[in-house]
Order: structure tokens, then C-alpha cells, then sequence
């Protein structure tokens, strides 16, 4: 899933906000919300010059959407099992509501928590259609530690494969048959016996050596293929293979965690 280009206005807007897992009644919240600290700001500011029927219309709205802000934590509040948790994560609002004009500005953390979910749901790829609610699980203090401790654990795959791209894998094979030798023949010539009709060769005069040293032979050509550069690239692929979709996990457990919904590969939103 590409972030539009920023010059092209319309579709960037699009973009963020079919991501911003808000719905119509947040819309409205915020709208109000809005409306009621820019109405509070000139009331304050302005006071002495203002008609008393509107600084009496501003108190009242201001009362109105404090209520409004009530009935809605209410309602989340009621539906939510774990009630600690959702004052836990919901403090914000709580705050926002008591009747000092100058708290309501905490009611729009509630914007920036959709807004920080929105980007990690970008940053994993996440098609927004796999979304199953639009509930976001967000403690602040734990933004923080939690994309630190992400970054630094993507910062330690890089360095993986850097690390990788380095390694002499024929040296390394090598060094592993030489250590395992005796056993891998000892597999090889125990299969070869096993699977094949020298179990029966093996029994006529002259033909006991033939399984040991087929077996030698097995185990050189599959020492000298193992250091060959076709497996070389065969390793380097799966190994890169695999620290790619740790790297997917890890950001899509990221989006797991704030939304408590598992993802897998197939939720990720094809790129244009």
C-alpha cells in the first residue's frame, strides 16, 4: 500500500483518512469539539467587548458538548468488559470533560490516538477493509517504548543482513562436514543399505567394500555441492526470505496491538 505522493492534494487526503479509524459520531466530536474551544478562545479573549446573550450561548454550548463527550465515553464505557483498562487507556476524555474550559483541549488526544493508529496501520500495510472494528487500544506511555523497542529490534535485522551478505558460506560449509563427517557418512551409508539392492550385493564375496565406499562417495559430492554457489544463494534467499517476514511481523504485530485483531500476510493491501 504506496502513501500517495503530497502534491497530489486529494488522493494523500483519501488516503489518511480512509486509514484514520474514525467513524461519523467521531467526526461530529471533533467538529464540536473544535468549534467549542474556538468559541471558549474568543470568549476569553474577548470578553469585555462581547454581547452578555453570547458569552451566555458560549457557556451553554460549551456545557452541551461536555455532555455529548459524557454520553458517548458512557456508552464505550458500558460496552467495554474490561472497565480499569478502558479508564486506562480513555483518561484523556475524563479530563476533557470536567467543566474547566481550559481541560477541553485534551478531548482532541482522542484524534491524535487515531491519527498514531492510522500510521502504523500505513507503516504495516494493512488493508483498512480487514479492519473488524474501529476501536483503537492506545496507552501513550506506551507509544513510546513500544516503537522505540521496534525500532531497534528492525535497526538489528538490517544489521543481519549486512552480516549475511558477508558471510563465506563456502568456509562454513566446510567446516561443518568436517566437524560432522564421520556421522553424515555413517546416515548416507545406513540409507544407502537400507533403500537400495546392495543389501543383498553386500552379501556375495567382493561386494562388502562397495557400500562404504559409495557412501564416501555420496558424502564427498554432497560436501563439494553444499560449497557450491548455487547453494550458497539458496541459503542467502531463504535466510533473507525469513528476516523479511520478521520484518512484516513485526510491524504488523504493531498494528495488532491496537486494534487486538490478528493480521497475517494475506490483510496486506497490494501496492499500486
Amino acid at each position: 500500500m504506496m502513501i500517495p505522493d503530497i502534491h497530489n492534494v486529494r488522493e494523500y487526503i483519501k488516503f489518511w483518512i480512509r486509514l484514520f479509524p474514525a467513524s461519523k459520531r467521531d467526526y461530529f466530536l471533533f467538529f464540536i469539539t473544535l468549534l467549542d474551544v474556538v468559541l471558549l478562545e474568543v470568549n476569553n479573549t474577548f470578553k469585555v467587548f462581547l454581547n452578555p446573550y453570547f458569552i451566555s450561548g458560549v457557556v451553554i454550548f460549551d456545557f452541551l458538548v461536555i455532555f455529548i463527550w459524557f454520553l458517548d465515553f458512557r456508552k464505550r464505557y458500558k460496552n467495554h468488559e474490561n472497565k480499569l483498562e478502558y479508564i486506562s487507556i480513555n483518561w484523556y476524555e475524563i479530563v476533557g470533560i470536567l467543566p474547566f474550559s481550559v481541560l477541553r483541549p485534551f478531548l482532541f488526544l482522542r484524534a491524535v490516538k487515531m491519527g498514531i493508529a492510522a500510521f502504523k496501520l500505513a507503516n504495516a500495510n494493512i488493508d483498512p477493509d480487514k479492519l473488524k472494528t474501529r476501536e483503537v487500544y492506545i496507552k501513550f506511555s506506551e507509544v513510546f517504548i513500544d516503537t522505540i523497542s521496534d525500532k531497534v529490534f528492525l535497526q538489528s535485522i538490517d544489521r543481519v543482513r549486512d552480516v549475511m551478505r558477508r558471510l563465506e558460506y563456502d568456509k562454513l560449509v566446510d567446516t561443518i562436514f568436517t566437524s560432522y563427517e564421520k556421522e553424515i557418512q555413517s546416515s548416507v551409508r545406513e540409507a544407502v543399505y537400507q533403500k537400495t539392492s546392495l543389501k543383498d550385493l553386500t552379501r556375495l564375496p567382493f561386494f562388502n567394500m562397495i557400500e562404504s565406499k559409495l557412501s564416501s562417495e555420496i558424502t564427498s559430492s554432497m560436501k563439494d555441492l553444499m560449497k557450491s554457489e548455487i547453494i550458497a544463494e539458496v541459503v542467502r534467499t531463504i535466510t533473507t526470505e525469513i528476516l523479511d517476514q520478521m520484518e512484516k511481523r513485526v510491524t504488523m504485530m504493531d498494528a495488532e496491538r491496537i486494534t487486538r485483531q490478528e493480521f497475517s500476510l494475506a490483510d496486506e493491501k497490494d501496492s499500486p
